[in-house]
């Protein structure tokens, strides 16, 4: 399912953002992040992970464009 495919499918979605880029079309900033068991992380951690990778990624994209 989806999850077990989740880096494959970010990858698939980061290329498609690469060549939407290349023709000037829209683009969306992604950011994920796993929960490891054992790690003491909460759920409030893992959301701000994924949070600060998506804000890092649109801070990509806006230097590209």
């Amino acid at each position: 399912a989806d999850y077990q495919n989740r880096q494959a499918l970010e990858r698939q979605i980061k290329e498609q953002i690469r060549m939407n880029l290349k023709a000037g079309k829209v683009v969306i900033a992604v950011g994920m992040a796993d929960y490891t068991d054992g790690t003491g992380c909460t759920a409030d951690d893992i959301f701000e992970l994924a949070d600060n990778r998506m804000y890092a990624d649109k801070a990509a994209l806006k230097s590209i464009g």
